[in-house]
């Protein structure tokens, strides 16, 4: 197993906060996790989680969701963001991607290249709030 790199602790720190009931199961399951897998894109990375099938879930089947984190990382011109995404009641994956320079990103099977932030993402970015210096 893999260690849980200090800027996936933060940032998983940032995306459980609050005093939903789901957050607080969601902050139990990544205290007793480990990595399972990292997969570095060029783009970004996705960290895959494995939880024991000792902790709690969260009492839902249904995929959720959380990306309310944006940080804006020395050597990055623009900045990143991350996904969390729980699968099945637990902690699965948590996404970062790059929002600025050349992105290629895989879409159903096409590839799509960015050249630039969209305009729309960067007003998300600063409609959340949410941006914290790594």
């Amino acid at each position: 197993m893999l260690e849980i790199e200090p800027i996936e602790r933060r940032v998983m720190q940032r995306l459980l906060a609050g005093d939903h009931p789901t957050l607080e199961t969601l902050r139990q399951q990544f205290a007793r996790s480990c990595v399972a897998d990292r997969d570095f894109t060029g783009v970004g990375f996705f960290t895959r989680f494995e939880v024991p099938d000792s902790v709690p879930r969260v009492n839902t089947r249904s995929r959720i969701v959380i990306g309310d984190v944006c940080a804006d990382v020395d050597g990055l011109q623009s900045g990143c963001g991350f996904i969390l995404f729980v699968d099945d009641g637990l902690v699965g994956t948590l996404e970062c991607h790059l929002w600025a320079m050349m992105h290629c990103l895989r879409m159903l099977g096409i590839i799509v290249c960015i050249t630039s932030i969209s305009p729309i993402c960067e007003a998300s970015r600063r409609q959340k709030n949410v941006t914290w210096k790594l």
